[in-house]
């Protein structure tokens, strides 16, 4: 087998081939990884920031973080208090900082009745300052479509109230309409009798 390798023209250099191989597979993995980083922003600079929020609910690692309209950042870590309460660490894109100023807040709410949550961070003022690295922004929770309803029905109510007083006073068979109304079908249906006294009086008057 040794005598054969070292006279088979295929087996001359087989190590040199073999090697070159290796690196330009370890090269195009390497290529792909940095690709797929870039892609992902894994090289981009990030700055943390927090908010504390009641309840965890809606928030998991990973939920895109925007700021009117565009992602800037996600989710990246959510844990519990000493009170009990969600602190949630969020990673932004550095670039994207001076926006996020004290007076910022981050909202949750889903993009449509059936899609994703998302952060969203409102741009602070011009006078306020820049929110520094680990600072902390305020948080609001957006109002799901159970408590929309619930206020809609309790702002509701007393146009209903309203409409039901207007309906038994339409119906009411003493009110002013329904006897205006009997009054009018009265008038209506004296209205032959009355012209023909009218007619009867315009002949005498022309006689």
């Amino acid at each position: 087998m040794g005598l054969m390798k070292e006279t088979d023209e295929r087996f001359i250099g087989i190590e040199k081939k073999i090697g070159l191989f290796v690196i330009i597979a370890i090269a195009g993995i390497v290529a792909a990884m940095a690709f797929i980083g870039i892609q992902r922003g894994v090289f981009t600079p990030k700055t943390k920031v927090y908010f504390i929020a009641d309840s965890g609910q809606g928030i998991n690692e990973g939920t895109a973080v925007k700021l009117s309209g565009f992602k800037i950042g996600k989710v990246a870590r959510l844990s519990l208090d000493d009170v009990a309460r969600v602190k949630v660490e969020l990673s932004i894109n550095t670039k994207y900082m001076k926006w996020i100023r004290t007076d910022s807040k981050a909202r949750l709410f889903k993009e449509g009745f059936i899609g994703d949550s998302v952060i969203e961070i409102t741009p602070g003022s011009a006078k306020a300052r820049q929110v520094a690295e680990n600072g902390i922004i305020e948080f609001e929770r957006a109002k799901g479509l159970g408590e929309i309803a619930e206020e809609l029905k309790e702002e509701i109510k007393p146009v209903l109230s309203d409409v039901r007083e207007i309906i038994h006073y339409i119906n009411d068979p003493q009110g002013d309409i329904k006897q205006t109304l009997k009054n009018l079908r009265k008038i209506s249906e004296d209205l032959p009798k009355t012209q023909q006294h009218l007619n009867a009086l315009l002949k005498d008057v022309d006689k």
